[in-house]
């Protein structure tokens, strides 16, 4: 069976959409991270640090968001 894929996952002619805006922040110990909200989720992104395990170079977890100004 051919592989319909274009090398990075996408099925081939596939349209991507747009799923989060991220934004770079730094920490308060100078390390940079990015976050952004998709739909209900607050997302948060950093690199992998020295010596965690895995070949992955960066982490993504999900919380609940902090309402936006105005209690959304």
């Amino acid at each position: 069976m051919a592989n319909d894929t274009d090398g990075q996952g996408r099925a081939a002619g596939a349209p991507m959409i747009e799923a989060a805006r991220l934004y770079e922040k730094v920490s308060a110990k100078g390390t940079a991270y990015w976050t952004g909200r998709m739909g209900g989720l607050k997302l948060l992104i950093w690199a992998k640090r020295d010596g965690q395990a895995g070949d992955h170079t960066h982490v993504m977890m999900v919380t609940a968001p902090t309402p936006r100004d105005g209690g959304r």
